[in-house]
């Protein structure tokens, strides 16, 4: 597990290589992050408060999609 930008991510060799340029407040919730990424067409599974972007993670976790 690593911190990404204050996201606990399960393996950071899975974070994909794109560019998402946006802008949110600090005090924005996760949720509305999860939406930012989402609309940038990055697929992201979310468990107990963990984020993962690797496709095998899918299993039991929610899906932060549309």
């Amino acid at each position: 597990m690593s911190r990404w930008h204050g996201f606990a991510v399960k393996n950071m060799k899975c974070i994909p290589n794109k560019l998402i340029s946006t802008t949110v407040c600090y005090r924005t919730n996760r949720e509305k992050v999860y939406a930012v990424i989402r609309d940038a067409g990055v697929l992201m599974y979310e468990k107990k408060g963990m984020i993962s972007f690797c496709p095998e993670d899918h299993k039991d976790s929610r899906t932060a999609m549309k």
